[in-house]
């Protein structure tokens, strides 16, 4: 049963080693990140899972690392074992407050509808109390220095996503377009997917909050809460 979510951003811009100059600019937005993730881990649960976009579906394991992405050796910390970028900004905010989840996921940039439902019911199923850190971002269209360039429809497809991340309105998460999301670049598609089929497998009542939303780099970037009445 999910019993508290927090979703956070999936830019490796949070982390101040690889944002560099602009670290002060995201300083909310980082704050309110781990604010996020604290308010899940101070909640009693059996299982933490944390799922985030990746090439494919499946567990992983290993260290926090952005090797990649040509930042200093102190920050990038590589290993024979890391995790994929997305997962590594996720567990990089866990760390920040000394925890760990009990599994690292990632759930396929193009999964379907029903393998988000599958996935989420499996998450929702693994213990009685589960707590959910979901790591995505909203459209990168949001201006022609975005990195997928200026889309109009993105502003309608980022206020949809996080109006229902806000009041957990689980159907229009379910609902929305998977082409459209492809189209505009949203990475939280399916992750969110997810952590709504997880919400519709309890019959527990959650309340959702939106802690922050910014668009610094032409990248909707939400955080939001779910947790019980």
């Amino acid at each position: 049963m999910l019993v508290s979510a927090a979703f956070v951003p999936a830019t490796p811009l949070l982390v101040p080693e690889v944002s560099a100059g602009a670290a002060g600019e995201l300083a909310a937005l980082r704050a309110a990140s781990i604010n996020a993730v604290a308010e899940v881990l101070r909640r009693a649960a059996d299982r933490v899972v944390m799922v985030a976009p990746g090439r494919s579906t499946g567990a992983h394991s290993g260290a926090v690392s952005f090797a990649g992405l040509g930042v200093a050796p102190e920050a990038a910390r590589p290993t024979k074992d890391e995790l994929p970028v997305a997962l590594s900004v996720g567990q990089w905010l866990v760390e920040q407050l000394m925890g760990r989840p009990d599994e690292h996921l990632t759930i396929a940039h193009d999964a379907t509808v029903a393998e988000c439902q599958d996935l989420g019911a499996q998450l929702a199923g693994s213990a009685a109390r589960v707590a959910a850190i979901v790591v995505g971002d909203g459209s990168a269209c949001r201006s022609d220095k975005a990195p997928g360039s200026f889309d109009e429809r993105a502003a309608a497809f980022d206020q949809s996503a996080s109006d229902a991340l806000a009041s957990v309105d689980t159907d229009a998460l379910l609902a929305l377009d998977v082409d459209l999301a492809a189209a505009l670049q949203v990475a939280g598609r399916a992750p969110w997917q997810v952590a709504a089929a997880m919400a519709q497998a309890n019959d527990l009542d959650l309340v959702g909050a939106l802690h922050h939303r910014d668009d610094p780099y032409g990248v909707a970037y939400f955080v939001a809460t779910w947790s019980r009445g």
